[in-house]
């Protein structure tokens, strides 16, 4: 599996973008990395979540639609503007 670039819906937490995959075999494990602080974890979930806040992390696309479409302002909004 590729990694995928996922972003924490909590606008509170202090990481909010995430590269994530699933562990080859392992349908329940993900690993995760901070692209910015450089900091790794592997989580035992059905989903990947956010190991700060324990969030679901989600797509871009779906980041959108999270809170249903109203995002507060913060970085992951700031980020979402600059892709336009």
């Amino acid at each position: 599996m590729n990694w995928e670039q996922r972003f924490c819906p909590n606008q509170d937490c202090a990481v909010d973008s995430w590269l994530v995959q699933q562990i080859r075999g392992h349908h329940e494990l993900w690993e995760l990395h901070d692209r910015f602080n450089g900091g790794a974890f592997t989580i035992a979930a059905t989903d990947p979540v956010c190991p700060r806040c324990g969030s679901t992390l989600v797509l871009l696309e779906d980041l959108a639609h999270h809170n249903d479409g109203a995002l507060e302002t913060g970085q992951v909004l700031a980020f979402m503007n600059n892709l336009r």
